[in-house]
């Protein structure tokens, strides 16, 4: 009698809760009802391919996505009403666009972006002023001395290579750990 009334119990319940859960069948619970979703690509007509790694954002919002390899974004949870999309590429113009957000639509916005001629390097040379790179001597005897030191085969005294001494006390310092001589 007592599972009888557990089950009548349960399907009176259910019976509650299923008519709120029907109220709302195209909502999905990853998306905020006064939310959308805004999708599209990245494409560079100077190229005629897609771009990758371009940074997607919503203007006024921490929404942000990247273009993946086909050059396709997609920003959910965008707020409805106007939203502007900016697409950012480094060497690329930034370019920002108006899309109107439709609570639970998707809205469809794609982006071209090119190089423009000021930043276009490959039809350009650039010309350096001279440079030097250098290293002190002091230190290249120091980074001999480290690694003969760290490499040997036998624990082994060794001076800096800039290090002066004449060749009789070189000799005489330079042997193994077993007290033979090297030179």
């Amino acid at each position: 009698m007592n599972s009888l009334r557990n089950v009548v119990s349960i399907i009176s319940r259910l019976g509650l809760l299923l008519p709120s859960l029907c109220l709302c069948p195209n909502q999905s619970p990853a998306q905020s009802p006064a939310a959308g979703i805004i999708e599209g690509r990245v494409f560079n007509p100077g190229t005629g391919e897609y771009l990758e790694f371009v940074r997607m954002t919503v203007d006024g919002t921490s929404l942000e996505t990247f273009t993946d390899q086909s050059g396709e974004f997609r920003l959910v949870n965008v707020p409805a009403g106007e939203a502007r999309v900016t697409a950012f590429r480094t060497g690329v113009p930034t370019q920002s666009q108006s899309v109107t957000v439709s609570s639970g639509q998707v809205a469809r916005q794609n982006f071209e972006l090119s190089y423009s001629k000021d930043t276009a390097a490959c039809d350009t040379v650039i010309k350096l002023d001279q440079f030097v790179v250098s290293t002190p001597r002091e230190l290249d005897g120091a980074a001999i001395t480290i690694n003969t030191k760290r490499f040997a085969a036998n624990a082994m005294n060794s001076k800096q290579a800039n290090e002066t001494s004449d060749a009789t006390n070189d000799r005489a310092a330079i042997h193994t750990a077993s007290g033979r001589n090297l030179i």
